[in-house]
């Protein structure tokens, strides 16, 4: 069930090329801030319960972990901040 809440709340932004801004070179999705009703701590302690060992922010792990826990640690990141 953490996909499609993570998916819900993300944003979709699209990656431009600097030499030709009108050139869409493809997407990405993050969460840098979530509506004030989102139940941010009950989300983040559902996914420490589920992926044992997301650091909140943890950028050495970005690349080669699944989109779901990608986000998941922004969500953490965030979670951390309003704590």
């Amino acid at each position: 069930m953490l996909e499609p809440i993570l998916e819900g709340v993300s944003e979709y932004r699209e990656l431009r090329d600097l030499s030709d801004l009108d050139r869409v070179i493809g997407t990405a999705t993050e969460i840098t801030d979530v509506p004030t009703w989102f139940p941010t701590a009950t989300v983040a302690r559902a996914i420490r319960s589920r992926h044992r060992d997301p650091l909140p922010n943890d950028r050495r792990r970005s690349g080669d972990t699944s989109e779901t826990l990608r986000l998941a640690t922004q969500l953490l990141d965030i979670d951390s901040r309003d704590t």
